[in-house]
């Protein structure tokens, strides 16, 4: 199923929303109306099968993460040669203050390979963190001496941050989206 997100349930977004709740079910369009006005957003979805309102205020900045990190990890979940931070646990809901992703030792494609080719589409990335028990700092005072922590070492090896700033457009952030899709395929 598609998923697509509707930014206000005001006038101007009536008549695209009633197109889209018209055309999912022929489409297979789960179609997620999201309005500072909870009410506002359920009367244009009315009750629809494909239709979905949520509470969307924009200037919170944990639930914009939270939407763009739930947007990566909802088109990027099935791909199977990669690793993805959970969407949640059974305590606790993650909230994307970065958006990782690991490549798998079995990846056709390896961690240069990606950064390069998302940055010959003017796609911004960035490793993930170097282990603390690696880095000349601690290392040099003595900390972690005989420490050896392989899963740190992996993913700071095959991992890398997607561009997930509050100042993304959601065109932006279908580019990169696309992007990803189409490197890792």
């Amino acid at each position: 199923m598609k998923k697509i997100l509707v930014i206000g349930a005001g006038r101007s977004a009536v008549t695209l929303i009633k197109y889209l709740l018209d055309n999912s079910i022929a489409n297979n369009w789960l179609v997620t109306v999201a309005d500072f006005s909870i009410e506002l957003a359920e009367k244009a979805v009315a009750n629809h099968t494909n239709g979905k309102a949520i509470l969307f205020n924009v200037t919170d900045e944990i639930q914009r993460k939270y939407e763009i990190g739930n947007y990566y990890y909802n088109h990027f979940k099935n791909i199977k040669n990669v690793i993805l931070q959970p969407n949640s646990l059974s305590y606790c809901k993650n909230i994307y203050w970065v958006f990782g992703i690991v490549l798998k030792k079995n990846n056709k494609i390896k961690i240069k390979e990606m950064i390069k080719e998302l940055t010959n589409r003017n796609i911004g990335t960035r490793p993930f963190f170097w282990p603390m028990h690696k880095q000349d700092v601690f290392k040099n005072r003595g900390f972690f001496k005989s420490v050896n922590l392989p899963n740190s070492e992996f993913i700071a090896k095959n991992g890398f941050y997607l561009p997930s700033g509050l100042g993304l457009t959601s065109v932006e952030l279908k580019f990169v989206k696309d992007a990803v899709i189409s490197i890792l395929k």
